[in-house]
Parts: structure tokens; sequence; C-alpha cells
């Protein structure tokens, strides 16, 4: 084989597919005996198409069925073609890179012999090899380079990231971008008042006096912000798609060769630019271009959080209210404007609109008169008829005490009584009227204390005072037992009498006055509603649950047979109109003033 063949092959730049497949078959071909034709096949969109042959102008219609059967199998094939003149053997390689078919390299050989076949198919099976090596070696060298890039990518955006406030993270931006990509100048500017201005410049903290550098640097900024656009000049004048006459004059006044503008885009707003100039007359390569607009993409979000943690507290509260008002009246937000809306309409309508205000409390029932039935004489219970819970009418027999000693001591002065009343007989008889006239008297005084012993057997027969209820007393459990006069045996109360009692919130006393209407439900008739007056406003507070009450005392204005001493519901009352407003932020209002007034010196 000729040698320049290899020095052609080794000569050519994997850059160009084409004519590295082309150097690589024609070495093949040659290596190879009784070859007669050579096809690279590479992978396109929805196939594979013949990028080089040899010896040229060489028909590949026969192997077409071939070169899809190895791109579906992903290995080698060898198969007969008919030919005119002997046989004709046709052997097929992938060339693989990254598990997926790159290219198919395809050989026909005009001999007979198996053993010539099987040769063949060695000798390109190792070309595949060798092109699969260099593809590989040029892929690797690429992906060191993308790996260099993104090395020194995130070590810059890590510096930025690291410090502190916003001003030194531009300042480490700018800089280690003009001194990564050999520029003489970068600024970084923001937009303020439709315009931009800018704020920081590599390599230099203070740039005042510099007006005119800055005034072009800003307009240049404008023009990639205005055209939405990255501006790479000279190469956007070439091409004549972009605007660049502010950039050609930055460049003219200030010996900037090469200017590259990239445009910041933050939450649907191009808020600010920068701008690298170089002066050595190098282009900035797409691969640059590429890389600086993905190290602007990550460090300018943590610049913009930065720049707007930095600010006082006074901008940010500004600036807050203002985004607020441009969601609330400009463009979109419609479900918000929607709860506005409502929200002012409800609020208007509760500055309008008045009500009763009443207050609520919790109540219960109690008896207007609560009697208490106590022992009459020392004595012992006898019997009991009545316990708590029942209901009594006037003088029925609530319980009795034991009367023997009473009966005893009545027998005892009916037999003095009798024996009085021979020794007047007698005395009458012999005319002893003196006799007669002590006789009387002692009778008499006998009459009086079997007067007391009766009333005494009729008391010790404990009656109901008057019709009601017997709140409390159980004797059952006390028969025998004795008790002394005074004792308390029984409490009832009337059923026809009852008082309210409420208890009020300290909160709201200063609103309750006597004579005001309210309303009573009782939690054993929740269906049910109850009218009253409030009569009484005990000045005592009662300590109850962590708060204050006072007692408040009404009377209802109608009884049910139903209602029971001791039920207990809720009772609201009355104190007056008010704003709908007033009313749901009373609490609110009390609380707030108790806690200014705690606070206040």
């Amino acid at each position: 084989m000729n040698p320049d063949v290899w020095v052609q092959f080794f000569q050519q730049q994997t850059d160009d597919l084409p004519g590295y497949y082309s150097a690589w078959l024609n070495t093949q071909c040659q290596a190879i005996t009784d070859v007669k034709n050579g096809f690279v096949f590479a992978a396109i969109s929805d196939g594979f198409e013949s990028v080089a042959c040899w010896p040229a102008g060489s028909d590949d219609a026969v192997i077409t069925d071939l070169v899809a059967k190895v791109a579906d199998e992903k290995c080698g094939l060898v198969t007969e073609v008919d030919a005119q003149q002997g046989s004709l053997f046709a052997i097929a390689y992938p060339v693989m890179k990254d598990e997926e078919v790159e290219a198919i390299a395809v050989l026909t050989i005009a001999t007979s012999s198996e053993t010539e076949v099987r040769n063949a198919m060695g000798e390109l099976h190792w070309g595949i090899a060798w092109l699969e090596l260099s593809l590989r070696k040029d892929t690797d060298q690429d992906n060191a380079s993308a790996r260099m890039r993104l090395q020194g990518s995130v070590e810059l955006f890590a510096s930025v990231l690291s410090e502190k406030n916003y001003e030194s993270a531009a300042m480490e931006l700018v800089s280690g971008l003009a001194d990564r990509y050999a520029c003489e100048r970068v600024s970084l500017g923001y937009v303020k008042n439709g315009r931009s201005q800018v704020q920081v410049l590599s390599h230099s903290a203070e740039f005042g006096k510099k007006m005119n550098l800055m005034r072009c640097i800003a307009s240049a900024m404008d023009e990639g912000i205005d055209q939405r656009q990255t501006v790479n000049y000279p190469q956007a004048k070439s091409q004549g798609r972009l605007i660049t006459r502010d950039h050609q004059e930055l460049s003219a006044s200030f010996g900037s060769d090469i200017i590259l503008t990239i445009p910041l885009f933050h939450h649907g707003v191009f808020y600010a630019a920068l701008v690298l100039e170089r002066s050595s007359g190098i282009v900035f390569s797409d691969a640059e271009v590429t890389t600086i607009k993905n190290i602007v993409a990550l460090a300018g979000e943590a610049l913009e959080d930065k720049r707007l943690n930095d600010r006082n507290i006074f901008k940010k509260i500004g600036f807050s209210l203002k985004q607020q008002m441009i969601k609330l009246f400009g463009a979109h937000y419609l479900i918000r404007k929607s709860v506005l809306l409502v929200t002012v309409a409800l609020i208007t309508f509760l500055s309008i609109a008045e009500s009763e205000q009443r207050v609520s409390a919790d109540c219960n029932l109690e008896g207007e008169l609560r009697r208490t039935v106590a022992a009459p004489y020392d004595g012992f219970i006898y019997n009991s008829f009545k316990r708590a819970g029942d209901r009594v009418k006037k003088d029925e027999l609530l319980a009795s005490m034991d009367d023997r000693d009473v009966r005893l001591e009545r027998m005892k002065q009916l037999s003095k009584r009798n024996q009085l009343e021979k020794q007047g007989q007698d005395a009458l008889a012999k005319r002893d009227r003196a006799q007669r006239k002590i006789s009387s008297a002692q009778i008499e005084q006998i009459d009086a204390q079997l007067e007391l012993i009766n009333s005494q057997l009729e008391r010790l027969k404990i009656k109901a005072p008057f019709d009601g209820l017997v709140v409390s007393g159980d004797l059952d459990q006390k028969l025998g037992i004795s008790v002394s006069r005074g004792d308390p045996l029984f409490e009832i109360t009337p059923l026809d009498a009852y008082r309210v009692i409420l208890q009020v919130n300290e909160k709201y006393i200063s609103s309750i006055k006597s004579g005001q209407k309210g309303t009573l439900v009782l939690s054993a008739f929740p269906e049910q509603k109850h009218e009253f007056t409030v009569n009484k406003i005990t000045p005592v507070a009662i300590a109850e649950g962590g708060s204050n009450y006072f007692r408040v005392e009404a009377s209802l204005a109608q009884i049910s047979e139903q209602m029971r001493p001791g039920l207990e519901g809720i009772g609201k009352i009355n104190i007056g109109n008010n704003k709908l407003i007033a009313i749901w932020t009373a609490d609110l209002r009390n609380w707030w003033n108790m806690w200014v007034w705690s606070w206040t010196p």
C-alpha cells in the first residue's frame, strides 16, 4: 500500500468527519485484498446516508438492506451478493460511540474463498477499532475541555456566593470574569427608571470621574436590553441582525475592539446587563459566550438576592408595597383583585350596617324562693315520704318524727286532768268552794299543757309549706337517727317562680344595666328561647377559669312547665344597636387597648 495514504489519513482532522471517513476508507480498501467497493454510512436523524465511498462514484444500492440490518443488530455481518462475474461478498461493521451506532463501514470483496472473507473481516474489525478510538479520543478531549470550563465556572460562582454583601460579590464577579477571559474591562449595571446605570467596574472601586466612559457603557447595556439579546460586537454587526451603534461608539471612543453585552433576566424582567471589553482583537468564541452566559445566569440570581437583602428596611417596605400595588392595580392577578373587591365590599357593608349588640354569658335557673324545712324538736326520724326531685303539694307529708314520748306525756296529762275533775266534783258535792276553784285552776293548766302537746304532735308531722319541688333532702338513709331542733331536713322551691343567674365577664359588665332585655336558651331545650329582664347586678366578682365574672340576676317573662331549678344554658343580653364591624371587633379592640396601655410609659 502506498505510504502516502497513511500520511494523508493521519493529517486529516476529526473535525471534518466526511473527510476523515474518506481518508480512513481509502486506507482500509488498499490494505485489504480483493476489495471491489467500500462505503461509510453516517447516522442522521432518520437513518443513515453515505458520506464516503471508494472508488469515487460506486453504487451502494445492493447493500442498503445490509446497512439497515447492521444498524438494528449493532454487530458485524457478512452476506453474499449476486454478481455477474464470480462470487461477491459484502462485510459490514458498525462504528460505536457511547453504545450508539455512529457510522457503518461496508466493503464488497470479490472472492470465493471463505478464508479470504474471514481475513478481510478481521482486517475491517481492527480498522473499525482504530476509527472508534480516534473518535473517542476526540470526544474525550472535548469533554475534558468542557470539564475545565465547568470547573472554572463553578469556582467563580462559589467565590461570588462566599461574599457576604452585594458590593463585594459583584466586584468578585466582574473581576473574576475579567481575569478569566482576558478582558480589559467588565462592567455591571442595573436598570433604574428605564435606563441602565453602571454600578460595578472590574478592578476599580471608584469610577465617578469617568463619566463619558460610564455613559457609553450604559448606552451599550441599554442597546442589549432593548433588543433582549446578547450582543457580540463586531460579530453582530457583520450579521446585520442587531443594532450595534452604541457598541460601535464605545469601541471607537475607548479602544475596545471586542465587546460582549449580556442582558440579565429575572422574574419576567430584564433588570441588568453585563459588558465585557477586549482590546486584543480576539473575538469571543461561541464556547466562551455560552460559558459566560451560564456563569451570569447562576451568579445573577445570587447577586440580585444579595442586592435586595442589602437594602435598608424602608426601601424593602416601599418595594414590597409597590409590588403589591402593581399586582392589585396592574394587569393579571384576577383572583387577587377579586379578593380585594370582596374584602372592600364586606368592610364597607360592615361599617354601614347596624345590628343589635348582645353580651353572651353562661347562666342557670334558680328558684325565686327557697324554703328550708327544719327539725321542729330534738328527736328521731321515724318515717320519710319524699326526697329531692319530688314534686309536693302544700301541707303534703314529707316525713315524720318519733312521737311516742309526746303521746305518753299526753296520756299522763289526761290522767291528771281526770283526777282533777273528780276532785272538783267531790269539792262541789261537799260545797267546798275553795277546793273547787283550786281544781278548776289546775284543770285549766292541764288543758294548756295538752294543747301544747297536741301542737307538738302535729309539728312532728313534717309537711310541705307550699306547692313546689324538693331540691334537697333524703331521709330514707337516716331513719332512726336523732336530729336536733333546727337541723335542715328538706329544701323546697316553688315551680312557678324562677330567677336567671348570669355570669357576665368583667370585660362587658360596664355595658350591663338594670332593665335590659335578653334571651335565654337552656341546654335541655335548645330549640326554645325565653325572654328575660335584668333586675340586679351584684357588685362582687367571682374568679373562675382564669377570668372574673359578675353575678347578674334576671327575671323570666314567661315560665314553662318544663323548667326545673338548676338547668343551665346561654343567655344573651341586648345592650343596644351598633355597627357590625364594631360588634365583631369588640374583643380585638379591647385587647389592643389593654396591650397598648400595658406598654405605654
